[in-house]
């Protein structure tokens, strides 16, 4: 709720991978990561800023990411549901997604990986949306 800008989203997850790796877990294999001009944007369409149980859960994940200990199973983001083929950009990342919640709407993270392995959170979207911005 308080991610009102690129700054505070960075600062959340930033607390939160603080925290994991306090608790424990060893965070030698994290992983560069940026957030895309369009993440925060898709959050807030679909009510993350507004529901604190579904933002924790947003930026939990994205930390669990960048840790490489994923909270759910990161799956290729698919050109369609025809083919196995992965969605590439132009400049060479790979697209991914994640379960965020299995209840209701079921929502979805997507994220690019690229070449230098490097993380871009791009948005938030409904488990049929087929679009990663």
């Amino acid at each position: 709720q308080n991610a009102g800008n690129v700054e505070g989203a960075i600062q959340a997850i930033e607390e939160v991978i603080s925290d994991i790796v306090s608790n424990g877990y060893d965070g030698t294999k994290r992983i560069d990561y940026t957030i895309g001009s369009n993440f925060l944007t898709s959050a807030r369409k679909w009510g993350f800023d507004k529901n604190k149980s579904d933002a924790n859960i947003l930026i939990e994940s994205c930390a669990r990411i960048i840790l490489d200990c994923p909270k759910n199973e990161v799956n290729v983001f698919r050109e369609s549901e025809n083919t196995d083929k992965q969605r590439k950009r132009a400049d060479g990342a790979l697209a991914f997604r994640t379960h965020l919640t299995k209840r209701g709407v079921g929502f979805r993270l997507m994220f690019w990986r690229h070449t230098d392995g490097k993380i871009e959170f791009a948005n938030v979207g409904s488990k049929n949306e087929l679009e990663i911005m």
